[in-house]
């Protein structure tokens, strides 16, 4: 009972620091009775996740044992490491103060948890930015969502992830001058980083989508726009080899043909699928996979469960996510012309395309209910993103043609 109420108050007095550090930040006092509900309701669904794992198992409480039964001598070797090791090794640096409790386990969601708020409290102040008259629709979109907050809960990569992404995005998305400025160039930096350790091919996507943009923008080419350009591209050479030997490819750059990238690519494609397919929740998957339904397959995926496709009653709270974003979709896809003629958001052509590839990568492999679900974190706050800026257009346009008849 005392690590019960242990971990409400710990959790509840970090999130009230946090909420009313970003309130003096932004300006948003009266707005602080609303972010407190919004950290009630992610308190709650933290302690629903810890339980489910009590009960059904999971990553988080392997992360756990993991934190339990190592240390780091030295804090460096946290940054030796990616993906799955990186998060084993996060986990171990937040056992620590925990350490002393008896249901020490419960105590370590609270920063995963925490990490996963701020990145909601940061896609707040983007999307609100997107859409001032919007408090409502940005509030819902940042602190309601239901898997997003789920799985954002976790001791785990999608919290971090969460927020690292968030963090990219803040001071670009902000920076409405398109001014380089010496904190928010850290800030990218920093984020960037952490994107890497976690997952490395998101930071490639994003990379691979800013150098691409560059072709759809429109007006000239800045000093600016070619610095960027320049940096965007040495990042991918950089990356490039690193992410192929992290997802198993690495071997298929040795003889670098078009024929060994795609044989070799679409067989470890087809081992992760069958891989995948082999929980306790399989999402249906016809055939071997085409290639050239790549679009498709990224659609399937981010539309994806469909409410005959759970299995469990957990499940409708991602069906319920599906249905909304089958909404948001077919919204930006109705408005396309809105998007091409808006300058917001900023890099829009960036994001698009990183919403195409990453949809398109995960939507070929993914053949497991949660995992489609939970995944979806990386792509999600991009679309919405999207949605806003458009639906603000919308909305003012409407506004003006209302003032003018009247």
């Amino acid at each position: 009972m005392i690590d019960i109420l242990f971990f409400l108050v710990v959790f509840f007095i970090l999130g009230e620091i946090l909420i009313i550090y970003f309130c003096k930040l932004h300006g948003y006092g009266r707005k602080h009775r609303i972010f407190t509900l919004a950290l009630l309701f992610r308190i709650v669904i933290t302690w629903y996740y810890y339980y489910r794992t009590l009960i059904e198992g999971g990553d988080a409480y392997g992360y756990y044992i993991y934190a339990t039964q190592n240390s780091l001598s030295n804090f460096s070797v946290l940054f030796s490491f990616r993906s799955t090791d990186f998060i084993n090794n996060l986990a171990t640096v937040f056992y620590f103060p925990f350490s002393f409790l008896n249901n020490s386990y419960l105590a370590l969601y609270i920063p995963f948890s925490l990490i996963g708020f701020i990145g909601s409290l940061l896609y707040y102040r983007i999307f609100k930015s997107l859409a001032p008259n919007s408090n409502k629709l940005c509030f819902v979109m940042a602190f309601f969502l239901p898997s997003i907050i789920f799985w954002t809960c976790n001791i785990g990569k999608d919290s971090i992830i969460y927020f690292a992404i968030a963090g990219l995005l803040y001071p670009i998305v902000l920076n409405k001058e398109k001014k380089f400025k010496i904190l928010n160039i850290i800030t990218v930096i920093l984020c960037g980083a952490l994107t890497y350790y976690v997952r490395p091919h998101v930071l490639i996507a994003l990379t691979i989508s800013l150098v691409l943009s560059y072709f759809l923008e429109k007006g000239s080419f800045s000093f600016r726009k070619i610095l960027i350009f320049i940096v965007a591209l040495l990042a991918l050479v950089f990356l490039l080899r690193r992410v192929l030997d992290f997802i198993g490819l690495g071997e298929a750059a040795e003889t670098a043909s078009v024929s060994s990238y795609y044989g070799e690519g679409v067989e470890k494609v087809e081992d992760m699928a069958t891989r995948a397919a082999s929980g306790g929740s399989k999402l249906p998957r016809s055939g071997p996979i085409f290639v050239g339904m790549t679009p498709l397959y990224g659609f399937y995926w981010l539309v994806t469960p469909f409410f005959w496709q759970a299995v469990k009653l957990s499940h409708l709270f991602g069906v319920i996510d599906g249905l909304l974003y089958q909404f948001l979709i077919v919204y930006i896809l109705i408005h396309w012309k809105v998007l091409v003629k808006i300058n917001s958001p900023p890099y829009k052509y960036c994001w698009i395309l990183y919403i195409i590839i990453t949809s398109s990568i995960f939507g070929m492999w993914q053949t497991n209910f949660g995992l489609a679900v939970r995944q979806r974190v990386m792509v999600v706050p991009f679309i919405i993103m999207l949605y806003v800026a458009i639906s603000n257009e919308v909305y003012q346009r409407r506004l003006m043609l209302r003032k003018s008849i009247s």
